[in-house]
């Protein structure tokens, strides 16, 4: 099976051919995984709830329905990974070409790097 691949560091990356190619990416050999963000149920909690918090709610307020309804899923939303398809795409990185690897790592640190001056900047640790 073959995707598209785009990232956004291959705009920066001489061996990437961004007038022909656009945002479109490049072609990779891909595999057909389980979704990791939902484990292959096609939905999960809502991010928008904090579940933890919500469910000692439900547990101090002895609250049964709500129980009830949060264990049979009024809480949940498609997936947001694999939209309720229950599998993702991952290309096969170990026949991708090392410059993407590459390319997409340098662009990881710099973001982690800036973020760190952000906060730094901020007064964070």
């Amino acid at each position: 099976m073959k995707t598209l691949f785009y990232h956004e560091s291959f705009e920066y990356n001489e061996n990437y051919n961004f007038e022909n190619s656009g945002t479109n990416g490049i072609l990779l050999d891909a595999k057909r995984i389980v979704c990791p963000t939902c484990n292959g149920t096609g939905s999960h909690f809502r991010n928008d709830l904090d579940e933890n918090l919500m469910l000692d709610d439900i547990r101090e307020d002895g609250d049964y329905d709500s129980m009830e309804a949060y264990q049979g899923g009024a809480f949940d939303q498609v997936c947001t990974e694999c939209n309720g398809n229950n599998v993702i795409i991952e290309p096969t990185w170990e026949f991708a070409p090392r410059w993407i690897n590459k390319a997409i790592q340098s662009w990881e640190d710099d973001k982690r790097q800036d973020e760190q001056i952000r906060f730094a900047e901020n007064g964070y640790r």
